[in-house]
């Protein structure tokens, strides 16, 4: 009996280990599934930008963003400056930039992008007015990114080039556009299957 009962106890076991696998596995499609922009997003945000990268314009989770952005742009979005730094900066310093700094969303903390801020100005300015000097955004921190003509985190190096044209630099695995005002570089990385995709686009305001 004691052996009977310890061999249902392994089936038993067995069984749970196998549910707990699939819902794993569930649940890992289903953060995938949230990676990339849908067709819809992707339509309607290319509709709002123009076909240049060098037009400024980008979709960043739920919304289309204009270059020059400020800090009340981003704000608006969930995209919120530590309270320390906004208790620090209450009256932004004129001529100041800072060092560059992880931003989380309101909404989402595993959302991340990477920011610098600029005043450019001979006077101070409240934090919300801010510009934002160089901003970076990754693939699995900032989940949906859509730029001009339709290009996503899923788009080659190749469908990249074709859609913006012969970039100012080309260095190994990034794509560097720039005119007089704007850097804006555009990196990849070969996953497991050997696709060469769009991994991080970061825009720089130039010297």
């Amino acid at each position: 009996m004691k052996k009977f009962l310890k061999i249902v106890g392994i089936f038993v076991l067995i069984f749970i280990v196998i549910i707990a696998l699939n819902v794993f596995s569930l649940m890992k499609k289903g953060n995938k599934s949230t990676l990339h922009a849908s067709e819809e997003e992707i339509e309607e945000a290319v509709g709002q930008m123009g076909d240049g990268i060098m037009d400024g314009g980008f979709y960043l989770d739920g919304k289309v963003y204009q270059l020059p952005v400020t800090v009340a742009d981003m704000a608006e979005s969930g995209w919120l400056i530590e309270e320390t730094l906004n208790m620090k900066y209450e009256k932004f310093p004129a001529n100041t930039v800072t060092n560059s700094m992880n931003v989380h969303n309101s909404n989402d903390k595993q959302k991340i992008i990477s920011v610098v801020l600029i005043n450019p100005y001979e006077e101070e300015q409240a934090l919300d007015d801010v510009f934002i000097e160089h901003l970076s955004m990754g693939t699995f921190t900032a989940n949906k990114v859509v730029l001009p003509q339709g290009i996503t985190w899923k788009s080659t190096l190749e469908e990249v080039k074709k859609a913006y044209g012969e970039p100012a630099k080309e260095s190994g695995d990034s794509l560097v556009y720039e005119d007089e005002i704007w850097q804006i570089t555009i990196r990849f990385n070969t996953g497991e299957s050997g696709k060469t995709t769009m991994s991080d686009v970061s825009y720089r305001l130039k010297d």
